[in-house]
């Protein structure tokens, strides 16, 4: 009887270890996005640790606009895969009502293999360590430009106010990353026909 109750107890302390490794491996956050000050879609992000020098964060993005004149829906999937914090991999995935998008990216040691819809072509840019999907995850205290997954480019960062970071991409949308102790709790999207916001929930 007193051997059962070690081993139970070896047994019960095994399993908090691994559920606590398994929590200390995995960070979610979930967001709201706004338009117009009406919530009109929804934001999840991950970042798990695969090993103690790999890691993922994968993104979610689904966005829906219905009034009597406007029905409009996109979803958004971003994974990227890291090792000691440079970008290996990337797959960009974007689909609306009217349009979709892919592009891949893997890093090959001194250069990164761009895969879209209609190309192939050679980035020569070195190891990528900043990029708007780890925005969310880490404030660019000490970046000067930001790599975009969908764009396949760097955009300058500029710093707008206190832990405040934004760029300007292609289009003219200006996107400000806002946070608080270190932590993401604000995107500021500035688009010409308004301004929208991702805000965090949890």
């Amino acid at each position: 009887m007193k051997n059962a109750l070690i081993r139970m107890n070896k047994f019960a302390l095994l399993l908090s270890v691994i559920l606590f490794s398994k929590s200390l491996s995995a960070q979610q956050k979930l967001f709201d996005v706004s338009l117009f000050g009406k919530k009109v879609g929804d934001l999840k992000i991950e970042r798990i640790e695969l090993s103690p020098i790999r890691e993922t964060i994968k993104m979610i993005n689904e966005i829906a606009i219905k009034s009597i004149m406007i029905n409009r829906w996109s979803k958004t999937l971003l994974n990227t895969l890291w090792e000691n914090k440079v970008l290996i991999d990337s797959d960009y995935d974007f689909k609306s009502e009217s349009a979709s998008m892919k592009v891949r990216m893997f890093f090959n040691k001194t250069h990164y293999g761009v895969k879209t819809d209609t190309s192939n072509a050679i980035l020569n840019c070195g190891p990528i360590k900043c990029t708007t999907n780890r925005l969310f995850f880490e404030e660019p205290i000490n970046h000067t430009h930001v790599f975009s997954e969908k764009f396949t480019k760097y955009f300058p960062l500029k710093k707008y106010a206190a832990n405040e970071y934004g760029f300007t991409v292609s289009d003219g949308t200006v996107n400000i990353y806002k946070y608080k102790n270190g932590n993401l709790y604000e995107i500021e999207i500035r688009k010409p026909f308004g301004t929208g916001y991702v805000r965090l929930v949890n």
